[in-house]
């Protein structure tokens, strides 16, 4: 018997292609855009979950109170008090080291890695790594040990245990041997830290209390008697013994939950990647959006075509089938729909996931890992359709007559929908070009150079390499300086030398002569920095300084701040001294979640930035990139490190944002595109069902126009209750959103009616051509139809 109905099922779907074809296209669209979206928010969720057991593990912080920043380190002395203090907490440092490492006896077998970090014994047992080979007991005793992962241990020794045998690092001109310790399992794919290789974390030489020298991300496992409140008291009373009241009110300590430090630090610079809770749900819920489309398209469908339904139903019931078998075949029906969709979703997917791992930058995603959910899927999409063709059979037994309008209120929830996603998608990419327009400079052509030499030598004269940089045809101009905007730049405390008791609070950005104009920073008053008067700067503690114009009123020098000096403690906590030489304009020092505050640029050369600022012309960044590495190459032959040079980009800085708009721009489209396909299948079993109907009209005198405007009325009316119902709902939604950013776009009503009136122009542009057919046929042709 099941035979039977499944050779029923096939037929009906070569009998009645469109409805076919509308349902099986609509379903797997939305199936595979679902599985996409809803994996990869299960993978941001499961992120550090791997770890099991960690729910009293945090990552210590300090928030700095003049400027609100986060910093996930803590000083190293800080934390010896904090082991000094209670014997039962356990405690773990980490810090990135960025060494390359190669096997020493195989000089073919090396390897360019940026994953070595320095650790100590506490972090190994914290993160409660189990060694596969040896054990990490001792780690850190002798200074030059080293624990790999296992996919490193078999590159360097496939056919040997690598436990005992040595491994060479090089940094710069620094060369290091170290025996192999430990091999622990690899970090999962779902691991915010990604690291080969530990080294043994190094004490500091001094006994320096700054945060700046000896910073560290610091992990505590807190016994069940111990509060993280007693943890942070701590921490207050040995600042207290080392730091001056005004010094002590400017930071304060925070922790962060293990599980939450995935999602809970995008606002701080942290070793491990980070992800945002908001593009997550931001995701499963635009997924969820066009599930619901496509489901939505199947239900149209259905009640569009339960007019051969009922007929169907009757003369089988007068044949005598009883109605279980009938709902059966329905169910059977229903499934085979199901799975050729399911078909179609799978083919999808795997064919989209080079374009999807391009354009939406899933690196690291893999559509085989979906089996779970995608079962899942199946099971929920063939219960509920299921349950739409059981109402089919009852309403072709009972037919009701609110058939219609139930059907017509499907399709003003897709429009809804759909309205919705296109308002959000419109203000999603303004508020990007907003962002754009509000750095306040112009770096698009620039590439930034990480870069472990310095770029001046002591005698503050530029390197042979910065030399050649500059002379280079490719280059248009180049500084050595700190990248901008920065999660948590440097700030302190400052007040106009002649006015002590007005203190502000302002970050002090580091780069060289070169800095300002290769940013792109507008000058408005006086002057770029004087690289003649650098050689003396540092000796008496005097510097040139350009501040922005909030700084400028901040200080209340704004109509006359140039010759003014200010002074204040940084870095070393010395006392500097800066004289004011240039205003520039305001610029975007900080994260787009925060207003930029008071900020200035001084050259501090004996300070090393880490990076170098190169500006390039369009088109020539590959070159460019050749070009570097080869000067590079010439002039530190001996070293073993690469640099790395990145072009700078908006969606470097707010990844999650732009990765999110373009998800939300293309997934918007295959919606509307989901929708077409209902508002067609409506149109042709409306056209099929009324084409008696037109032919009467026709033969009483009504033109191809009317009859246009009478199939099309319905439809029009349908998306202007979407779009009143939609404009609220998106305002709401985007106002929400626009709460994040310091600079918001405005909210135009352009934006709305450009919505609403895309909507009605698809719509309508979908429907119509079914219309045209049906209102074009002769009448004769149209009296003789059914």
């Amino acid at each position: 018997m099941l035979f039977y109905y499944l050779k029923i099922s096939f037929r009906r779907l070569l009998r009645n292609r469109v409805y076919s074809l509308v349902n099986i296209l609509g379903l797997g669209l939305g199936l595979s855009v679902s599985l996409w979206l809803f994996n990869y928010a299960y993978k941001e969720w499961q992120t550090d979950r791997w770890q099991k057991g960690m729910e009293r593990v945090f990552r210590l912080g300090e928030v700095y109170k003049p400027t609100g920043s986060r910093n996930v380190g803590t000083g190293y002395w800080v934390i010896e008090g904090l082991k000094d203090r209670f014997p039962g907490l356990k405690v773990g440092r980490l810090t990135q080291t960025k060494m390359p490492i190669h096997f020493e006896e195989s000089e073919a077998n090396k390897k360019d890695d940026r994953g070595v970090f320095s650790a100590d014994y506490g972090f190994l047992e914290v993160m409660r790594f189990k060694p596969i080979l040896g054990s990490i007991k001792g780690f850190g005793d002798r200074p030059n040990q080293l624990v790999l992962t296992e996919s490193v241990a078999k590159q360097y020794f496939p056919n040997e245990s690598p436990i005992g045998k040595k491994i060479m690092t090089y940094y710069s001109t620094l060369e290091t041997s170290y025996e192999v310790l430990a091999v622990i399992p690899d970090f999962p794919e779902w691991s915010s830290l990604r690291a080969t290789a530990f080294i043994p974390l190094r004490k500091p030489k001094q006994r320096n209390t700054s945060a700046i020298k000896t910073v560290f991300e610091t992990y505590i496992e807190l016994p069940e008697d111990l509060l993280l409140e007693d943890v942070f008291s701590a921490i207050t009373e040995w600042r207290k013994q080392r730091h001056s009241g005004e010094e002590m009110s400017k930071q304060e300590a925070f922790g962060q939950e293990f599980y939450d430090m995935y999602f809970g630090s995008s606002d701080t610079r942290s070793f491990r990647t980070t992800g945002s809770r908001f593009y997550t749900l931001g995701m499963l819920s635009l997924g969820v959006l066009v599930l619901v489309l496509s489901l939505l398209n199947y239900s149209i469908i259905t009640v569009s075509s339960i007019g051969l339904a009922y007929r169907r139903t009757e003369i089988r019931r007068s044949l005598g089938e009883s109605r279980p078998l009938l709902i059966v075949s329905y169910a059977i029906e229903s499934g085979t729909n199901l799975v050729f969709a399911s078909l179609v979703a799978i083919a999808l997917t795997v064919f989209s996931y080079p374009f999807v791992n391009r354009i939406l930058d899933f690196s690291e995603f893999d559509y085989f890992h979906m089996k779970p959910t995608f079962l899942y899927h199946l099971f929920v999409l063939y219960s509920i359709c299921w349950a739409i063709m059981l109402v089919v059979v009852w309403v072709g037994e009972k037919r009701i007559k609110g058939l219609r309008t139930f059907g017509k209120s499907q399709v003003i929830l897709q429009l809804i929908t759909v309205c919705v996603l296109l308002i959000c998608s419109v203000v999603f990419l303004a508020q990007l070009d907003k962002l754009r327009r509000e750095m306040g400079f112009a770096p698009e052509k620039c590439a930034v150079v990480y870069f472990s030499e310095r770029a001046y030598n002591k005698d503050h004269s530029e390197v042979p390499f910065m030399q050649a940089l500059r002379k280079d045809p490719l280059v248009l101009s180049c500084a050595s300086g700190i990248m901008i905007p920065r999660t948590t730049p440097f700030a302190s405390n400052y007040n106009l030398t002649d006015n002590p008791d007005r203190k502000i609070s302002a970050a002090c950005l580091v780069g060289d002569q070169g800095y300002i104009s290769t940013l792109g920073i507008t000058i408005l008053k006086g002057k770029d920095i004087n690289p003649q008067r650098i050689r003396r700067s540092r000796e008496s503690r005097n510097f040139q300084a350009v501040i922005n114009e909030k700084m400028a009123k901040a200080l209340g020098i704004h109509d006359d701040p140039i010759g003014k000096r200010f002074e204040g403690k940084w870095i070393d906590k010395s006392d500097d001294r800066f004289e004011i030489i240039g205003v520039v304009k305001d610029f975007q020092h900080t994260s787009f979640l925060n207003t930029a505050g008071p900020a200035f640029i001084t050259d501090w050369r004996h300070m090393h930035p880490g990076s170098l600022i190169i500006k390039y012309a369009p088109g020539t960044f590959e070159r460019l990139r050749e070009r570097v590495i080869a000067l590079h190459q010439q002039y530190y032959e001996g070293t073993h490190r690469d640099i790395e040079l990145e072009p700078f980009s908006l969606s470097s800085l707010h990844k999650k944002e732009v990765q999110f708009g373009k998800v939300l721009f293309l997934f918007t489209g295959i919606g509307l595109f989901i929708v077409c396909l209902g508002l067609f299948g409506v149109s042709y079993f409306t056209a099929e069902t009324r084409t008696k109907e037109i032919g009467i009209r026709k033969a009483n005198g009504a033109t191809t126009f009317e009859i246009l405007r009478f199939l099309n009325s319905s439809t029009l009316k349908q998306v202007a209750v979407a779009f009143v119902i939609a404009v609220p709902i998106a305002y709401y939604a985007i106002g929400r959103w626009l709460e994040n950013f310091a600079y918001k776009t405005e909210m135009s009503w352009w934006i709305f009616a450009g919505a609403g009136l895309l909507a009605g122009l698809v719509a309508l542009a979908t429907v119509s051509w079914q219309s045209w057919r049906a209102a074009s046929r002769e009448p004769v042709e149209a009296l003789r139809y059914e």
